[in-house]
């Protein structure tokens, strides 16, 4: 079989291609996982992580993509792969009106050890109500260089006097969830 190669400027890069074989150093989206809290989370008053009640997101039409997958132990997520992520931590939430601030936040590590926060929202409970709902999200893009030692977790606080905040969680819906899309090679 006879090999042409082309440059960019010989072929019309605006039309669609179909290729038989392996198209390597295209880059784009390799994989997209989400995870899920499949129960509600008591927000402590000082931040803790999530640790335990995470599956993978998995009714009415959830998927993954990707032949590789993020991986999960006590709340600490590995990446599959060394690359571009985009990570968003969607979380809601229910508290009483004396919970003060709620927090989430993204936290990273690059030793495998010390965590540290990457990304923060907070949220006021609503003092003119006995119950507050709300919502929020945080984002981060990170470039992925280690995968045995470059890791996240989540963690979610309610202070200063917090006593009945709650992350929503279910087994059969998405309320607080996280997710993960692979973008690019590093």
């Amino acid at each position: 079989m006879s090999k042409t190669k082309v440059d960019s400027t010989g072929i019309d890069l605006s039309d669609t291609f179909a290729f038989t074989g392996t198209v390597t150093g295209a880059g784009g989206i390799t994989m997209v996982d989400q995870f899920r809290l499949t129960g509600d989370f008591d927000i402590p008053t000082s931040e803790g992580s999530i640790t335990s009640n995470l599956e993978r997101s998995d009714t009415r039409g959830a998927a993954s993509f990707g032949s590789i997958q993020m991986s999960q132990s006590s709340g600490v997520f590995t990446f599959p792969s060394t690359g571009f992520y985009l990570v968003i931590f969607t979380v809601q939430f229910y508290a009483s009106a004396n919970d003060g601030n709620l927090q989430a936040a993204i936290k990273f590590t690059s030793d495998n050890s010390s965590y540290n926060t990457t990304g923060l929202i907070q949220q006021s409970a609503n003092a003119n109500q006995s119950i507050s709902f709300g919502s929020g999200a945080v984002t981060v893009l990170l470039d992925i260089t280690d995968t045995t030692n470059q890791k996240v977790k989540f963690n979610l606080g309610a202070g200063p006097s917090g006593t009945a905040a709650k992350a929503r969680g279910d087994t059969d819906q998405n309320e607080t969830t996280m997710t993960f899309i692979r973008i690019g090679d590093t």
